[in-house]
């Protein structure tokens, strides 16, 4: 799920992907969906979205990214 959020520290938007509750509730992909966000944020390039923050906040998994400008993704695949 992504949702439209503000970075309160920097007084940014953002882009906040988290996990669905019910896929959070299962340990390997929790770790998983984290371990792709620390993946992603360490790669730098301008076809790739920057991942500002992941972490955890009541056992769901997060990731603070860089707000994009544009339509949204489903609207564009159809």
């Amino acid at each position: 799920l992504v949702y439209l959020a503000e970075d309160v520290q920097l007084l940014r938007r953002v882009a906040l992907k988290v996990m669905k509750p019910e896929l959070a509730k299962n340990d390997s992909a929790r770790l998983r969906f984290l371990a792709e966000a620390r993946a992603a944020a360490k790669v730098r390039s301008d076809h790739v979205v920057t991942i500002y923050q992941t972490g955890e906040d009541c056992g769901t998994a997060f990731a603070a990214m860089e707000l994009l400008r544009g339509s949204a993704l489903d609207s564009w695949l159809k």
